[in-house]
């Protein structure tokens, strides 16, 4: 992906502006108007455990 803007909160999330896809250098007709991108990691026992709960509330 390639955007103008791109915003950076360390150790929680990336927001960008306007991005076009491209694959292996090559640009593809898809973009997406804006990115929200979480980097903070969620371990995958985490997970289950809050989907196994959501589920039986």
């Amino acid at each position: 992906m390639k955007a103008n803007k791109i915003k950076v909160i360390p150790n929680n999330k990336v927001v960008t502006g306007p991005a076009d896809l491209y694959i292996m250098d090559v640009p593809t007709p898809l973009a997406i108007p804006f990115g929200f991108f979480q980097t903070k990691k969620v371990e995958l026992r985490e997970y289950f455990f809050r989907s196994t709960v959501s589920r039986n509330s």
